[in-house]
């Protein structure tokens, strides 16, 4: 949606914002002097060490393992890679005759509807959809239920989202009774955190050391192997991280990342962001405050466009909306660009707050959408 002269992209994603003071700054020292190439330089010989401080790992045995990649879309296709290249194999299962490799995940899930095939051309792998569970989360029993159905015979991980694509967030206990299902039939197991730190600062608020054992308490307390961490729609410029707490995916992890062309020579200027979030607390105020003001929107939007219906709970960024046909006119002849969302059915749209949204923006927005239900509410009053 988008019309008027101005573009106006306050709402319309979290990877529309700038990027974060120390991100930046990170960069420009990563330029300040000459670097050994392809992943040497002391950024990228860091950046585990970094990550693995950042989800509390301290408490737990063995290395944690991160890469820095270009894409969220990179880290799914390595993180799936490596963990099916590394499963061991299967009992019962006659030798030479393994079953293709399989990924099982929402049937929205980011990796099946909007990655272009890439997991299965790059990790390659066959991606079986699990129903939603009517929370845009998978439940325990659907996974159970779809491996008793078509026993797995080969490689197989299951995918998570957290936050998930309804936005909703996935927490310790439902992680951990999904991963359970999974190990009790072989599977490894893969978190797609695109917004992991919202998920976290969800549920631990505002404090940086809460929300650091918040974001091991969704991973690998609960027995996630692998996860594509998003650093850009939190401040990042242009950096995501594969992180590995499953030490045989680690070392596959490597080669699978140099197979996709995601080691470029001067990788210290995705490593140093990447190591600029994970040791620097301001993470937690950026998704705190982009958190905040979507249930400020949601709020406003009810208490001058009560016509407006909200679809879903409100846990962290995302506010999912119907809009009469008026008011998607309205909003386009202002210049909104807003995201449809058919999954949840006609004039569904996704509003999505971002570490610098400001209250001005939500206001001006909710103007909008008040004037356009105004006539509406005006002969709804005379028809009284």
């Amino acid at each position: 949606m988008a019309g008027g002269s101005e573009l106006r992209l306050d709402l319309a994603a979290d990877n529309v914002a700038p990027v974060a003071a120390e991100v930046m700054q990170a960069v420009l020292s990563a330029n300040r002097d000459l670097a050994a190439p392809y992943g040497e330089d002391e950024w990228s010989l860091h950046l585990s060490q970094a990550v693995a401080a950042m989800f509390c790992c301290s408490e737990r045995q063995g290395p944690t393992t991160a890469l820095a990649v270009g894409s969220g879309v990179a880290a799914n296709v390595i993180a799936l890679g490596a963990l099916l290249a590394s499963a061991p194999p299967r009992r019962n299962v006659p030798r030479g005759q393994p079953g293709a490799p399989r990924v099982y995940c929402h049937e929205h899930a980011h990796l099946r509807v909007a990655e272009h095939d890439a997991p299965q051309r790059l990790a390659g792998c066959e991606l079986v959809a699990l129903p939603d569970d009517g929370s845009g989360r998978i439940s325990a029993a659907g996974l159970a239920e779809a491996l008793a159905r078509d026993p797995v015979t080969g490689p197989a991980v299951l995918s998570l989202t957290n936050l998930t694509e309804a936005g909703t967030v996935l927490t310790p206990e439902q992680t951990a009774e999904l991963t359970a299902v999974a190990r009790r039939h072989g599977l490894r197991v893969h978190l797609d955190g695109a917004r992991l730190m919202q998920a976290a600062v969800a549920r631990a608020g505002p404090d940086p050391d809460l929300a650091c054992r918040v974001l091991g308490e969704l991973t690998w307390r609960s027995g996630v192997d692998a996860v594509s961490l998003g650093i850009t729609k939190n401040g990042g410029m242009n950096a995501d991280a594969v992180v590995l707490f499953e030490q045989t995916a680690a070392a596959r992890a490597i080669d699978v990342r140099d197979r996709v062309a995601q080691r470029p020579s001067k990788l210290r200027f995705l490593s140093a962001q990447i190591v600029a979030v994970a040791e620097h607390p301001d993470w937690v105020g950026r998704a705190a405050h982009a958190n905040q003001l979507a249930g400020l929107l949601a709020t406003r939007i009810n208490e001058r466009s009560p016509e407006t219906d909200i679809l879903r709970p409100v846990d962290a960024n995302h506010v999912f909306v119907r809009l009469a046909p008026v008011a998607e006119a309205a909003l386009g002849a202002a210049g909104y660009r807003l995201y449809e969302w058919p999954r949840f059915g006609e004039g569904a749209f996704r509003l999505v707050t971002n570490w610098t949204t400001t209250r001005d923006q939500i206001e001006r927005f909710v103007d909008v959408l008040a004037g356009a239900g105004e006539p509406c509410r005006s002969a709804a009053g005379a028809a009284r």
